[in-house]
């Protein structure tokens, strides 16, 4: 939450961002924010991860590989139904001229905006995960 971009006009400044928010956004219109995970466990396996640092001093080098097929096991995962609990939150909170932004890490990206897509939203946009944003804010 501490990375968190403070007013709207600081998303422009986001590294990544593939369109230009200044045209879809009007100034005069306040915006609601709604921070949606797209699998609402600790997919990351921290506390896992911070185990092993302990244990040996340094996190492993294939810890994003590790983590994207964590995640993408969670999410594709047919029993679970993770990405229909995923586009259904979508579907019932979005109304039509919203702006859904993904900031999946780069490696589960594409299957979270395959489901965006999937629930026919207009305008969804693609940056950065906060956690490789540490300097920005």
């Amino acid at each position: 939450g501490s990375k968190i971009v403070k007013n709207i006009e600081n998303i422009e400044k986001w590294r990544g961002v593939n369109n230009s928010l200044s045209i879809k956004l009007d100034r005069e219109k306040s915006y609601c924010v709604i921070l949606m995970n797209p699998v609402q466990y600790a997919a990351s396996c921290y506390k896992f991860w911070d185990t092993i640092k302990a244990k040996n001093g340094k996190v492993p080098a294939n810890l994003t590989d590790f983590t994207h097929k964590v995640f993408e096991f969670l999410f594709l995962n047919n029993d679970l139904r993770l990405k229909e609990d995923f586009k259904e939150r979508l579907r019932n909170l979005y109304t039509k001229g919203d702006i859904v932004i993904n900031s999946t890490t780069e490696k589960n990206r594409s299957i979270v905006k395959n489901a965006i897509e999937e629930v026919k939203i207009e305008i969804h946009l693609t940056t950065l995960h906060p956690s490789s944003r540490k300097n920005f804010c």
